[in-house]
């Protein structure tokens, strides 16, 4: 099963929470897998980043955060939001240009490349650290093309 932030900000793993259903199941029988990356943040403008509003979702935005820090805030995140004591595996989200397009960046490699560096120099030593400490069993990366 995979819920990210991301998926109706962050409505989706509050459901499961709500719904209950994975705390009354032994933890043992499901694999549960969410991804880091990306960091809610309150939406004054309660448009959710897009000019519009995002149909349903809650009033976040969000930040991209590849660091060490960043990843045992959005594990811990994501814990709180679905009730769970741990999560089995982490996928590193959105690791392709496209989704780091911004004016400045309009190919959004530039943006990319500082995040993969950051991502090198920190958060991946955390989900390898993490991994060892048993928090996790693994990690991945989601990659989009266009």
């Amino acid at each position: 099963m995979q819920v990210a932030v991301l998926y109706l900000r962050p409505r989706a793993q509050r459901a499961l929470r709500g719904a209950g259903a994975l705390q009354r199941a032994p933890r043992d029988s499901f694999v549960f897998n969410t991804k880091v990356g990306r960091t809610l943040r309150p939406d004054p403008s309660c448009r959710n980043a897009k000019p519009g509003g995002w149909r349903h979702g809650a009033h976040f935005t969000f930040a991209f955060d590849y660091s060490a820090a960043g990843f045992r805030g959005q594990l811990a995140d994501s814990l709180m939001r679905t009730g769970l004591g741990r999560v089995d595996t982490l996928v590193i989200h959105d690791l392709e240009p496209v989704a780091h397009r911004d004016a400045e960046d309009p190919t959004g490699e530039r943006n990319c490349a500082a995040h993969l560096e950051v991502l090198r120099r920190s958060g991946f030593d955390e989900l390898c650290g993490m991994r060892a400490a048993g928090t996790i069993v693994a990690f991945g990366a989601g990659v989009n093309a266009d």
